[in-house]
């Protein structure tokens, strides 16, 4: 229990803005619906990708989907993971109907699947752009694996799948393929707003949009629409983010029990000091602060502030302990009437080392 902190006071560095694999909480949870973010190891959390493929022949109306995956969960021999049909516009992710699962094992990391597109199986799915999609959560004994990839563009029109690519006409604002186009000029460099796909996004230089990366201080996910009010984790810089709507990630601030530092990373193991509330708090190993527990020499009260010069009765331990000024619990000393011994507990009903006696409140006997 009685172990010394170190106290953060370094300046932390900048979040440097690049290409990075970040698992998006909310789509995880998605997937997992009975597991709480609380209970989750980030550092256990492996964000797998598929690769995928489209071929078609235009001859027989087939459509050859092919996937792989390179990575197997420790303790799995065989990974099956199911198709679906994400809506490009809405966003909706929806059952891939009459397709059987991708069943991969180590000898067979790549599964080809063929679909018939002269079937018009697809009713419950409206006309528009869709991409196939493998997606699934796998839990062994050592970690959380998440499996994700999709294909490029394919078109669904009168039920039935007419093609991969897009058919909107580029003369007219709309999206076409992963580009955004004005009067039928592609837009460069910019966020995009459009009545065909809900949510913010962003093409580069070249106009192409920006998918599974930051920008700025935005993140944009797999499909590419900005991270809003949501969490994310990093898998490169091993952290939490929390994402706002207007100002991307949120930094020297707290989320509910979290708080994120002046680089955006969510505290995790370590102590912080809060110029607001003018108090350290100690961040735990899942991120939330801690409350009525000792880290160290330094208890933490049940609003997650460290005690400093004051008492506080430790039920687990049955005693008193004084905080000092700095933080650390007294020892060996008198603080008024009172006495603290060696472990720090208030003398009670007894004779201190220097031949004083307290009573049963540990007050000293005049």
């Amino acid at each position: 229990m009685m172990k010394m902190k170190t106290v953060l006071v370094s300046a932390l560095s900048i979040l440097v803005v690049g290409s990075t694999a970040l698992v998006n909480v909310q789509e995880v949870m998605a997937d997992t619906p009975n597991i709480a973010k609380s209970d989750y190891d980030p550092s256990k959390v492996k964000n797998l990708k598929v690769q995928m493929n489209l071929s078609q022949d235009t001859s027989s109306g087939k459509l050859k989907i092919t996937a792989s995956i390179d990575t197997f969960p420790e303790g799995m021999n065989e990974v099956s993971i199911p198709f679906f049909l994400f809506n490009v516009k809405t966003q909706v992710t929806e059952k891939f109907p009459g397709l059987a699962d991708a069943i991969f094992t180590p000898s067979q990391p790549s599964v080809t699947r063929e679909y018939d597109m002269n079937q018009a199986n697809l009713n419950a799915f409206a006309d528009g752009e869709y991409r196939i999609v493998l997606r699934d959560w796998k839990q062994p004994p050592y970690g959380y694996y998440r499996y994700y990839g999709h294909t490029e563009i394919v078109t669904i029109q009168d039920h039935k799948m007419v093609g991969t690519g897009t058919h909107i006409d580029q003369a007219k604002n709309g999206w076409f393929g992963n580009s955004y186009y004005k009067n039928g000029v592609k837009a460069r460099n910019e966020y995009i707003r459009s009545s065909d796909r809900r949510g913010v996004y962003y093409v580069d230089s070249d106009g192409n949009l920006v998918e599974n990366k930051w920008f700025g201080n935005f993140y944009f996910k797999p499909g590419g629409l900005m991270a809003q009010q949501e969490w994310i984790y990093d898998k490169n810089y091993g952290a939490w983010y929390y994402i706002l709507a207007q100002s991307g990630y949120v930094k020297n601030a707290w989320i509910g029990n979290y708080y994120l530092k002046s680089d955006g990373k969510m505290a995790q193991s370590e102590w912080i000091y809060d110029n607001y509330y003018k108090s350290y708090y100690y961040l735990t190993s899942n991120g939330s602060y801690a409350r009525n527990a000792w880290i160290g020499n330094y208890y933490l009260k049940s609003n997650g502030k460290m005690a400093k010069s004051e008492w506080i009765y430790d039920r687990n331990y049955g005693a008193y302990y004084y905080l000092t000024s700095e933080g650390s619990y007294a020892r060996n000393t008198w603080v008024g009437d009172y006495y603290l011994k060696a472990n720090g507990k208030m003398a009670v009903n007894e004779r201190t080392p220097d031949g004083y006696r307290v009573d049963g409140s540990g007050k000293w006997i005049r």
